[in-house]
């Protein structure tokens, strides 16, 4: 019993050690070159607790993964912090499913709350009136847990109403439509 046990306890000692990538999600971090504000489509930048962000991260390769949420989400400021997420948090984020060096696909998602609790809530609602938006797929290695990957390639965008962004199901669908003529065309 006491040798299972002790395996047990190295099985997860390994298993926690191979994880722990880190990742800080800010958008504004003028040491790093990262300035990229989230816009309404009047130009205007998003402001306060009704708009959060969230980080979203998912594996590369083969397997492509869903992206999964890998953060609480985090209120926009208002003034000169207007159109900025988690102004004076650290945003660093610890993900136990991706190795330090690890690639991953990180995608930062924006919604009115006014709309619901999560940005899938929001644009499942279809709703013109709630705005919702996300940022492009960026390509990171994960950091160690004292040097976080920032999101280097992160640029500014737009938030929509939440009818015009698709649900993951219509993007899947219609992927894979497409590789079904890919393949089968003759």
């Amino acid at each position: 019993m006491k040798a299972k046990s002790l395996s047990l306890c190295l099985m997860l000692a390994v298993m926690t050690a191979f994880g722990q990538g880190t990742f800080n999600f800010s958008n504004r971090v003028p040491s790093k070159g990262i300035d990229a504000p989230v816009f309404h489509l009047d130009g205007t930048r998003l402001a306060g607790s009704q708009y959060l962000a969230q980080l979203y991260l998912g594996m590369t390769g083969e397997s492509r993964e869903p992206f999964k949420r890998v953060s609480d989400p985090v209120a926009f400021g208002i003034g000169d912090n207007a159109g900025y997420w988690g102004v004076d948090e650290d945003l660093t984020r610890t993900v136990d499913w991706i190795a330090p060096g690890q690639e991953a696909r990180a995608q930062v998602r924006v919604w009115n709350v006014n709309g619901g609790e999560t940005f899938e809530t929001v644009v499942a609602s279809g709703r013109n009136d709630i705005a919702a938006g996300l940022s492009d797929t960026l390509m990171l290695k994960a950091g160690a847990p004292e040097s976080p990957t920032f999101l280097r390639n992160l640029e500014g965008f737009f938030v929509y109403p939440a009818s015009m962004i698709p649900e993951n199901s219509v993007l899947s669908l219609t992927l894979f439509g497409v590789a079904l003529i890919v393949l089968f065309r003759r």
